[in-house]
C-alpha cells in the first residue's frame, strides 16, 4: 500500500488502503497503500459512490487542497486523528444486493514530525500502515513481515499529508489514476471534494471522494464507487462520515508510529 494505499483500500482487487485506508475509508476509506494491496483494500473495503449535489464553492486547485490541508493539520504538540465507519453495498447485474458490510478506520497524522499510522478493520480485510519521511510500511491480514515502500508525495507536500489525501503512487498514476477538485454535498453538507479516479484504464474503475470542510479544511466524509468490468458488472458503493479531532502528541504511545507496532496490531486482528 502506498500512500495511494488508502485509495486502494477502497477499490481493491482491492484495498491500501489505499493500501490498506486503503479510502472510502477506504471501504470508504480511501484512497492511504501500495499497488496491489492498496487496490485490494479499496475494492474490498472502500468502494464508495459520492452522493454529491451541485454546490457553489470557491474554485481551488489540487495543489491548493494539499497546501490548505497541510496547514490545517500541522499543529505544534498535536496530532490529527481521523475516525470513520464506512458502510459498503455490493450489487451484481444478475444477483440481488448483498447486505451492507462495515469498515472502521482510524488514522493518526503527526504532521509536525511527518509520521502517520492507519488502522483499517474490514470484512474480511485487516490492514495497517505507518508512514514517515523515509518509508511507508504496510501490512495486510497479519502477513509477516509487512512490506516497505518509498513514501509517495504530491504537490510538494510531506509524506504524511500526501498519505492523508491518498496521493496516487507512481504505479497507480502510470495506470491512469488522477486527482481533481470539485464542489459537492454529502448528506446536505457543502464541501470541497478531492476526487481520486483509480485505474480508469484497468478492469476495475474506482472513484473515491474525500469531502473537506471549506473553512477548516478537515475531512468530514468519504465515499467511493468501484465497478468491476466483468459480465456481471460488480458494483461496490461505500459511504460514511469522518470524525476529525486533535490529541496531544505527548499522550500517544511512543511506539505508535513504528513498523513493529502496526505489525503486532494487524497480527492480533487477523482472522
Amino acid at each position: 500500500m502506498t500512500s495511494h494505499a488508502r485509495t486502494a483500500a477502497l477499490a481493491a482487487p482491492t484495498g491500501h488502503y489505499a493500501a490498506v485506508r486503503w479510502q472510502c475509508d477506504r471501504d470508504a476509506t480511501g484512497p492511504r497503500w501500495s499497488g496491489a494491496v492498496l487496490l485490494a483494500v479499496v475494492v474490498l473495503t472502500l468502494a464508495c459512490a459520492a452522493t454529491s449535489e451541485p454546490a457553489t464553492a470557491t474554485p481551488v486547485t489540487t495543489g491548493d487542497v494539499y497546501r490548505n490541508v497541510a496547514k490545517a493539520i500541522d499543529r505544534s504538540g498535536q496530532t490529527f486523528v481521523e475516525g470513520s465507519s464506512i458502510k459498503t453495498m455490493i450489487t451484481h447485474t444478475s444477483k440481488p444486493a448483498k447486505g451492507a458490510t462495515t469498515t472502521t478506520e482510524r488514522l493518526w497524522a503527526d504532521a509536525r514530525n511527518n509520521r502517520a499510522r492507519l488502522e483499517s478493520l474490514g470484512q474480511p480485510t485487516v490492514a495497517g500502515v505507518v508512514v514517515n519521511s523515509m518509508r511507508e510500511h504496510q501490512v495486510l491480514n497479519g502477513m509477516s513481515p509487512g512490506q516497505n515502500t518509498v513514501p509517495t508525495t504530491c504537490h510538494g507536500a510531506s509524506a504524511t499529508v500526501s498519505f492523508v489525501l491518498s496521493c496516487p503512487d507512481p504505479e497507480s498514476a502510470a495506470n491512469g489514476s488522477v486527482q481533481s477538485v470539485k464542489s459537492g454535498r454529502w448528506h446536505g453538507r457543502l464541501g470541497v471534494v478531492l476526487e481520486t479516479n483509480v485505474g480508469p484504464n484497468a478492469d476495475q474503475r474506482v472513484t473515491y471522494r474525500l469531502y473537506l470542510d471549506p473553512k477548516t479544511w478537515l475531512p468530514f466524509a468519504r465515499t467511493s464507487t468501484a465497478i468491476t468490468k466483468t459480465s456481471d458488472h460488480v458494483r461496490r458503493y461505500s459511504s460514511g462520515p469522518i470524525n476529525s479531532t486533535f490529541v496531544k502528541t505527548a499522550s500517544l504511545p511512543k511506539s505508535l508510529f513504528t513498523a513493529a507496532s502496526i505489525d503486532r496490531w494487524a497480527s492480533s486482528h487477523a482472522t
